[in-house]
């Protein structure tokens, strides 16, 4: 569950990335989703039930898609 629900996650925010990165500079989303990556993970051991460990994981999955999603149009 906790690796399907970062998938989906990653895989319903990169139309969006897209988006954003049609509309901002590639590197502001690239800093700005790098961040949130950093600041998502280092919430793990803060994690005390399922529910909580869950909603990071979507939120883990979410920065996810938008880094890959940024650095696939940087690199093309």
């Amino acid at each position: 569950l906790l690796v399907t629900l970062f998938l989906i996650a990653a895989i319903v925010i990169r139309p969006f990335a897209g988006q954003w990165v049609g509309k901002y500079s590639n590197k502001t989303i690239l800093v700005l989703s790098s961040l949130a990556f950093l600041l998502v993970t280092a919430l793990y051991p803060f994690c005390h039930s399922i529910e909580s460990l869950l909603f990071i994981r979507v939120l883990h999955g979410i920065t996810f898609g938008v880094i890959t999603t940024v650095k696939g149009t940087i690199s093309a």
